[in-house]
């Protein structure tokens, strides 16, 4: 069982993922777990007054990806900030339900980090990102990059190529509800969405967390469920563009009306940084 002093684990799941909640509730326990069900894109296909209601006709994506999947995705997040926000908790911990122990788990940092945010503007940690190694930056030096490897946590420096994810972090009060009452519809992937909010974002060096589907690229031989890609489908193969086919180099969720397409640079001007991604018009 894991005890980081954040309060609760939110565990989002679909009813189809027995064995992922089984193999995540051994890691986190059950103790101070609470499991949200989520939005499973196919009980929403071919339901377009649903569509309409729940995803914007304009959405950024970096990498040109949208389907149905990215959608029923925030719509869970954003359900499991509500109970979040329904307990009177003033910090929580969000999982999806495919995550995995890394080597650089360390309770103590996350300790570290807790005691060296209080206080501060702080809107969300991330404990595990798509890549192993996640890029600190320097908020006094103007957001640059922050190459001393002697620290071992610090400002998550966004919108890193490859860097995208969503399958651990924690919240405070404050940020998720910026974030429930800024969701619907939903225009931004909430891997990508996390990052776009007005509050600091911190992290560790490493990932704490990886997930199922990744962890092989993480380190080669390591991870104790590599094996679950070959012995279950359900682990390998179910995630957010499940849905998704290929149109013009995009990946689009079938049935999906694209519009128009344009690629820009989107700025986050207090934190000096920008996004490069594509900006797609559907058909609703």
């Amino acid at each position: 069982m894991i005890k980081t002093g954040f309060g609760k684990n939110y565990v989002i799941n679909l009813k189809r993922h027995t064995e992922r909640l089984k193999q995540t509730l051994e890691i986190l326990g059950t103790e101070n777990t609470i499991v949200v069900e989520g939005y499973d894109n196919l009980d929403y296909r071919n339901n377009p007054e649903w569509l309409k209601q729940h995803m914007a006709e304009k959405v950024v994506d970096p990498n040109g990806w949208w389907t149905l999947g990215i959608v029923c995705c925030a719509l869970s997040h954003a359900k499991a900030w509500k109970e979040f926000l329904d307990s009177g908790d003033e910090t929580a911990i969000f999982f999806e339900d495919d995550i995995v122990l890394t080597e650089h788990f360390n309770s103590e940092l996350i300790e570290e980090i807790r005691d060296g945010i209080d206080g501060k503007d702080w809107g969300c940690v991330f404990l595990g990102k798509y890549e192993n190694y996640i890029k600190l930056c320097d908020k006094e030096r103007g957001y640059y990059i922050l190459n001393d490897q002697e620290v071992t946590w610090g400002h998550y420096k966004r919108f890193q190529r490859n860097g995208w994810a969503a399958h651990a972090y924690i919240l405070n009060r404050k940020s998720a509800q910026w974030y429930l009452d800024r969701v619907n519809p939903i225009s931004k992937a909430l891997d990508v969405f996390l990052e776009w909010s007005p509050f600091d974002i911190y992290s560790p060096r490493y990932s704490m967390f990886s997930q199922v589907k990744y962890a092989e690229s993480h380190k080669e031989g390591y991870l104790p469920f590599v094996h679950l890609k070959e012995e279950n489908k359900e682990n390998a193969y179910s995630f957010t563009i499940e849905d998704g086919v290929i149109q013009d180099d995009f990946m689009i969720g079938e049935g999906f009306k694209l519009k128009e397409h344009t690629f820009k640079s989107f700025k986050l001007g207090k934190f000096r940084t920008s996004m490069p991604a594509h900006e797609m018009t559907f058909e609703l």
